[in-house]
């Protein structure tokens, strides 16, 4: 390694806080997506716990389908910015201070500049896949079909405007149809980049 220059050491310097704040950042996103899985999942705890007595309303189908189309547009957003944090590290802080020190990327962050392991990748890609589907889709239209399958005159009810009903059925089928689109768009999109 060569001698830095005063400025060569403050740039370094400022690309080493730069790089802490990132990885900071990547790892607080991360947290908060764990903690809104978390929520989620206890979401669906709760309404499964309803579904098994005779208390499950369409109030907590809504409830299930509006928070299976939040959780999981809050899941992709973070995980799109940590894709973000993670390309300006490998992309504009490495680099950089390879130049400086005068280190190939590899050797500098060799996590963050080669983490691909296709067969790995592969499987990985496809465990979550499909988790995603199975947790944001299957799983509450598995209760909503119970739901409706207990008696299936609370579908005619959908068109006496006087009632709840029709409301809570639009806001759960706009519901539906947001939940899998996102699953379509950004979770088959990541499944086929692997």
């Amino acid at each position: 390694m060569t001698d830095l220059t005063n400025k060569e050491q403050k740039q370094l310097d400022y690309l080493l806080a730069d790089y802490s704040a990132v990885k900071s950042e990547i790892a607080h996103r991360s947290n908060l997506q764990r903690i809104v899985l978390a929520a989620y999942v206890a979401l669906v705890a709760l309404v499964g716990k309803e579904a098994s007595g005779t208390a499950l309303t369409s109030l907590h189908i809504v409830g299930l389908w509006l928070g299976s189309s939040v959780a999981l547009s809050y899941y992709v957003r973070q995980g799109l910015e940590i894709c973000r944090l993670a390309k300006i590290a490998s992309e504009r802080i490495a680099p950089t201070a390879g130049n400086i020190i005068n280190v190939d990327l590899e050797q500098l962050l060799p996590s963050q500049t080669n983490p691909k392991y296709p067969e790995i990748d592969k499987v990985t890609a496809r465990y979550n896949y499909q988790f995603k589907w199975l947790l944001f889709f299957v799983i509450p239209l598995g209760i909503t079909l119970f739901y409706l399958g207990q008696d299936w005159a609370k579908l005619v009810k959908i068109v006496e405007i006087g009632t709840r009903a029709p409301y809570v059925a639009i806001i759960a089928v706009v519901c539906v149809i947001w939940t899998f689109c996102l699953l379509k768009k950004h979770v088959n999109k990541q499944n086929n980049d692997a």
